[in-house]
């Protein structure tokens, strides 16, 4: 790929990335900031912003009204860290409940024949639709990418990060660079990535956080209008019609 890579730089084409980390791949093979734009991923704020309430989802959803729910939507993949959430279960207070949602029919079997835990419950893969009422009745969301893969540490831009900001829920993320570009301890409560230890306080400091977890919810729910998939549309419409490379 790389030589398919480079022969495109060297015809001056513009690139368009989702992240800083990406950006400097490229420049390391030799384009030039002006031929590259960065362009996140980004969220429907109006589709995640579910109006009910937290125990009305729950209903909904047949979810636990009396327990910590702590979830966390996507793939198993092992640079998505879900073994990291998973081993933090045992950590978490008697209460709280684990809920993954999303992955392949292989990856669930083979986490549940690894996680035999009654605080974890693996639901699979779910319509897109019903996602925004998960996060609805979730106390805490957790991204616990890992660090040991590039394409994790650098180059992601997590659809559900901007997902889980748009549903005003209290978010535990993996301290990463690739994540530190959107957002930051205002607005997160970052943990060591591949640490199920520190992922485990961290969850523990947002569910006893109190105003401080749902200040920093607030301030997620805000910044993340800046990241709406039309204004990231103007951002490319405009980068493309450019003729500065």
């Amino acid at each position: 790929a790389l030589p398919i890579l480079k022969k495109l730089i060297s015809l001056n084409a513009k690139i368009i990335v989702i992240s800083n980390g990406l950006k400097n791949f490229f420049l390391s093979l030799g384009a030039t900031e002006s031929s590259i734009l960065v362009a996140p991923d980004a969220v429907n704020r109006e589709e995640f912003n579910s109006p009910l309430s937290k125990e009305d989802a729950r209903k909904k959803l047949g979810i636990d009204i009396d327990k910590k729910i702590v979830l966390y939507t996507g793939h198993l993949y092992s640079w998505k860290g879900a073994e990291t959430l998973a081993q933090s279960a045992g950590m978490l207070p008697e209460n709280t409940q684990v809920i993954f949602v999303g992955g392949t029919q292989k990856d669930v079997a083979d986490f549940k024949s690894h996680y035999h835990s009654e605080k974890i419950l693996f639901l699979g893969k779910k319509p897109h639709g019903e996602i925004p009422l998960y996060l609805r009745s979730a106390d805490v969301l957790v991204i616990p990418n890992s660090a040991k893969e590039d394409i994790s540490r650098l180059y992601t831009s997590p659809m559900k990060l901007f997902e889980y900001m748009a549903s005003g829920v209290p978010i535990v993320s993996a301290e990463l660079p690739s994540l530190r570009e959107i957002v930051n301890e205002e607005v997160v409560t970052f943990f060591a990535p591949d640490d199920a230890h520190s992922l485990a306080q961290s969850i523990r400091r947002v569910i006893e956080g109190g105003d401080e977890s749902v200040r920093k919810a607030k301030r997620a729910f805000e910044l993340v209008k800046s990241y709406s998939w039309m204004s990231r549309a103007r951002a490319i419409r405009t980068f493309m019609s450019s003729s500065e490379v």
